[in-house]
């Protein structure tokens, strides 16, 4: 470029022009290449220990940990272990004869009451035969973790589920306020999103001890008994719950269609956009290609703080990152994903807005099918992969007095969806981002055949002269 600018000494005015347009689309290149605020940063993070902490599992769906360091792990086919502190596994004894599993549902999200100590309780989500449907029960666990006994059965009922298994959510969260979250899937059938009188594509809110819903809840005076439980709708899957720590603020992860996965800041009585229902279909369709959220149907829908964009990486468990031993990684939400089988670290402010992503190395495409996430008694992420769980600390963080086992050649057992390249930004920004490069392309070659142009009618005009 600057020997073409050399060649063009009969005017100073192109001179300026062409310099102009060059200076101003290198400068958009460069904020497009370098500055994109939604860019994965520290990509390649170097400061963490991975090791299997349990393995030969068949689906390990969640993991949760009691006040005496034992840690529970359920099975999505049925059937609960527990590695205790001092390092001994064992099976517990619980009766799930009445389970159905099947595609994605099964047994799936299990949580530890924050009384444990005085009422030895946890509780399951999970598919039930007859009726079919999904329940959350409460359990008892006895003193050596070798039975568990229902309590309540169940503790909520009615959840609706798809004979194949899709969309079955089932994510189960205490939040600051002591009631339980319970993160329900839409089942794969359009309507249920937006149906207030459906258990489907909601998050629920309810006392664990009765099952019934918050007096505080958004729709608690509605006739319908399944209203009084719903905190917020418009869901498609979500299967990913997590509070943060110091706060009230629950957030959910959620699977979209063929875009647009999406983490939200949950609010009371808000609807998330979800509704996939064609018009004049009676309810019937289920049309994955609409959006996510669908603020053209919804315009007071709550919009996602962070979304995918045109591909998506099936997100899955979530947790806020909390511990001194975190570094300046506290704070952070960890996602697993499962058909990335990759671990994303996203940076969100006090406001809930996104600022950077990050992925470690250790944990990009290392195991199979990454499900869910917590944080440990020791600090430690603990993250279910489909055959066992992991153990995730910073570098510095010593290991546990009971070694971990090997891991194990990886089973068949999950569907398994092809790994593709994640995507780096959100739709918005890639769109943003391509029509941006498609200017500072234009700008520089006009410039540039303007600038050959100009050269080459000089060179004619000279030998005219």
């Amino acid at each position: 470029m600057l020997n073409i600018l050399k060649e063009i000494k009969p005017n100073l005015i192109f001179k300026i022009i062409a310099i102009g347009l060059i200076a101003f689309s290198l400068n958009l290149l460069g904020n497009i290449l370098f500055n994109n605020p939604n860019k994965d940063v520290n990509a390649n993070d170097p400061n963490l220990s991975v090791s299997v902490f349990m393995s030969d599992l068949d689906i390990a769906w969640d993991v949760a940990f009691t006040p005496d360091q034992t840690m529970l792990v359920n099975q999505r086919s049925g059937g609960i272990k527990a590695r205790l502190s001092n390092g001994t596994i064992k099976d517990v004894e619980a009766d799930f004869s009445d389970l159905y599993a099947r595609g994605e549902g099964g047994l799936m999200g299990m949580v530890v009451d924050p009384n444990f100590n005085n009422n030895r309780r946890f509780y399951t989500c999970q598919g039930h035969r007859d009726p079919l449907e999904i329940q959350v029960i409460s359990w008892t666990i006895n003193a050596d973790y070798s039975q568990a006994t229902r309590v309540n059965n169940p503790l909520v009922s009615g959840i609706p589920i798809n004979q194949t298994g899709r969309h079955s959510g089932c994510r189960l969260r205490f939040g600051a306020d002591n009631y339980l979250y319970i993160s329900t899937g839409d089942i794969a059938r359009g309507s249920t999103a937006q149906d207030l009188t459906s258990l489907a594509g909601k998050v629920l809110r309810v006392d664990s001890q009765t099952g019934l819903g918050i007096k505080s809840n958004p729709f608690f005076d509605s006739e319908s008994a399944n209203s009084k439980l719903i905190y917020s709708y418009g869901h498609r899957n979500p299967q990913g719950l997590a509070l943060r720590p110091n706060s009230s603020q629950m957030w959910a992860v959620e699977h979209g269609p063929l875009v647009d996965d999406e983490i939200n800041l949950l609010q009371s009585g808000a609807n998330y956009g979800w509704d996939p229902v064609e018009p004049n279909s009676n309810g019937i369709t289920y049309n994955e290609n609409v959006p996510m959220t669908d603020t053209s149907k919804y315009p007071n829908a709550i919009e996602a703080k962070w979304s995918s964009g045109s591909s998506t990486y099936a997100t899955a468990g979530g947790i806020f990152l909390e511990g001194s031993n975190w570094g300046d990684k506290e704070g952070l939400l960890a996602v697993a994903t499962l058909k990335n089988s990759t671990l994303y670290l996203f940076n969100f402010n006090d406001a809930g807005q996104f600022q950077s992503m990050v992925i470690p190395a250790e944990l990009e495409r290392t195991y199979n099918r990454l499900r869910s996430v917590i944080i440990g008694p020791d600090q430690a992420l603990y993250i279910t992969y489909s055959q066992g769980v992991l153990r995730v600390a910073p570098q510095s963080q010593p290991k546990p007095e009971i070694q971990p086992t090997e891991p194990t050649t990886p089973a068949q057992t999950d569907s398994i969806n092809p790994i593709e390249p994640a995507p780096r930004q959100s739709k918005s920004d890639s769109s943003q981002n391509s029509l941006g490069l498609i200017i500072a392309s234009v700008l520089l070659t006009i410039t540039i055949i303007g600038g050959i142009g100009y050269i080459i009618v000089n060179k004619r005009k000279s030998k005219s002269d």
